[in-house]
């Protein structure tokens, strides 16, 4: 349903602003989680120790880069909340696309926003017990140690839940790509809506 003219139009100028600033935020995410990737992949190589404060460094940005894919494709849908008719169904197919190739987005934030009830047992998706946990690890695809290549372009995260349930493994590269692609396609139909752009 299209807004009111100046709530409409603020709100469509915000959303511009905000797809601007959550892309950012992914594509920013990214680049700090391969950076730790390939210091792993060095560590490993090199028989090298990898600090509590890495660690900790790159389970803060898979949350962070959890959450900026969410809000960017949360973003792309309030772009489409503003346009009228067949330009919003357009919006709505390029997050539906984004969904399919990405299902784990809207779950991981749900997990994450409510990661005390996760790490107490008693998340939605989990049953009831003592000894629940919500964990973050990375997976590397590590080179041989013969093997000079570092090579990072299968990084993945994995969000684990237990008990009892499959974990979550994100392709870093591949989800930030998929989420360049959906701003991109916001982005084209903002320009078929030909209203200025607010940058």
């Amino acid at each position: 349903m299209v807004q009111e003219p100046d709530t409409f139009t603020e709100s469509y100028s915000q959303a511009q602003i905000h797809l601007k600033i959550w892309l950012k935020a992914v594509d920013t995410q990214c680049g700090r989680i391969t950076r730790a990737a390939e210091e792993d992949v060095r560590a490993y190589r090199f028989e090298g120790f990898v600090s509590l404060d890495a660690v900790l460094q790159l389970r803060a940005d898979a949350m962070l880069f959890s959450f900026a894919l969410n809000q960017l494709r949360s973003t792309v849908g309030l772009l489409g909340s503003c346009m009228p008719g067949e330009l919003a169904v357009e919006v709505e197919q390029a997050v539906a696309e984004f969904d399919s190739k990405q299902p784990w987005v809207r779950e991981a934030r749900n997990i994450l926003a409510h990661s005390d009830e996760y790490i107490r047992g008693m998340g939605r998706r989990q049953r009831a017990s003592a000894d629940g946990y919500l964990e973050i690890r990375s997976r590397t695809n590590l080179p041989t140690r013969e093997d000079t290549r570092i090579n990072v372009a299968d990084y993945a995260l994995t969000i684990e839940i237990a008990p009892g349930l499959e974990p979550i493994e994100v392709n870093v590269h591949k989800s930030t790509g998929d989420a360049i692609e959906m701003a991109r396609a916001a982005e084209e139909i903002c320009r078929k809506f030909q209203r200025p752009l607010s940058w």
